[in-house]
């Protein structure tokens, strides 16, 4: 939704004004909630640095106690501004929600080529250009897996028409921009690769939990989830629960694993995840 700052009575927090079921709701922002220009505000920066009385912010909230001092019955969980030439343009809701299908027995055309790794095009639905990226490692000509040390600008040239499956991923990621990451390649035949589904989990042993993670994020047969939201519990070194925005002030849980969490393109499968995220 959008609101306007009404009110910035400390440093470090602002009061937001928004309509909500034919009423004027007011929501509490801390600073560091807000996002400016795609980048999270800098440590130890102050609110006037950012937003003035008037200003106008996309954001997501949850209920909140409305009885302390600033009067608000709602706390505000993350929150963009908005440039006030695009407020006549902007969605009116922060919903980033996207459910997104993975692509599965695709076709497409090799669009930039590198000894080890390369980019597919392919127009979506809706005839929209996307990027896939791929790996020499998941490529299969006619049957059989690319070597180890065959470089694919010998077998793919540029505009070559190759299949493939693929699940999505954040563009911010890699160096082409890609939204799409090919976990099968191929020419002629198609590889046997397993998608299906892990059946019952014993949700005691984590090896087993691991395994169902790893192979439900790599099936381009799985429907994905795209969402903005924050950290709520860091388990232990290895799992945490994210607290995610499905739709405005509607909330789910998601457990996920080290091996399936990024930061700045780092995946963290090695790090302890107590030494990386907080709560909040």
């Amino acid at each position: 939704m959008v609101g306007k700052v009404v009110a910035i009575p400390q440093p470090y927090k602002a009061i937001l004004e928004f309509p909500h079921k034919g009423k004027t709701e007011r929501s509490l922002l801390w600073v560091d909630r807000l996002t400016v220009n795609g980048k999270a505000t800098a440590p130890g920066h102050m609110m006037h640095d950012y937003l003035r009385v008037g200003s106008k912010v996309r954001f997501s909230c949850h209920t909140f106690n409305e009885s302390g001092i600033d009067q608000c019955g709602w706390f505000t969980t993350s929150a963009i501004r908005q440039d006030p030439n695009d407020i006549s343009n902007a969605p009116s809701s922060t919903n980033l929600t996207t459910l997104v299908q993975g692509q599965f027995n695709a076709k497409g055309i090799i669009h930039l080529v590198a000894p080890r790794q390369g980019v597919i095009a392919f127009n979506d639905e809706s005839g929209t250009e996307q990027l896939v990226m791929f790996l020499g490692s998941k490529v299969y000509l006619f049957g059989k897996r690319l070597g180890s040390k065959q470089s694919l600008q010998t077998c793919l040239p540029l505009e070559d028409r190759v299949q493939f499956d693929a699940i999505p991923t954040d563009p911010l990621e890699n160096d082409h921009r890609c939204r799409w990451f090919a976990t099968a390649v191929w020419k002629g035949q198609k590889p046997n690769v397993d998608y299906e589904a892990p059946g019952s989990i014993d949700q005691g042993e984590s090896q087993n939990l691991v395994k169902a993670i790893k192979q439900l994020t790599s099936s381009p047969k799985a429907t994905f989830l795209q969402a903005h939201g924050q950290m709520l519990s860091v388990l232990n070194q290895e799992f945490g629960v994210a607290l995610v925005s499905i739709k405005p002030n509607v909330w789910e849980s998601v457990l996920f694993h080290r091996s399936a969490a990024y930061l700045y393109k780092l995946c963290l499968k090695k790090q302890d995840l107590r030494k990386i995220f907080k709560e909040g």
